[in-house]
């Protein structure tokens, strides 16, 4: 009971730290077996949220080139001018 920590490391502690080691790694093993299907329910939902966005905007602008197909095209043609005077340099 007396020993101190360097005489209770002689000679044993290579087998108590390969234990340690495999008992954190079996435990990192099965947490990430059980994350993967919430991480797999996770992306999918983010995937459904973004494709409903991406179509709410899709009819925004649909809308929008209905209401105002002037400004609409105005808008492009601009959009257009810009982009060649960037892509130009």
């Amino acid at each position: 009971m007396d020993k101190t920590i360097r005489e209770q490391s002689d000679g044993g502690s290579a087998p108590m730290t390969s234990r340690l080691a495999s008992a954190a790694h079996e435990a990192i093993n099965e947490a990430a077996v059980r994350a993967a299907p919430l991480e797999t329910q996770i992306r999918t939902k983010a995937v459904v949220n973004a494709t409903e966005q991406v179509e709410h905007s899709l009819d925004q602008l649909q809308s929008f080139v209905k209401e105002r197909p002037l400004t609409a095209a105005g808008i492009a043609f601009a959009a257009g001018m810009i982009a060649t005077v960037l892509l130009r340099r």
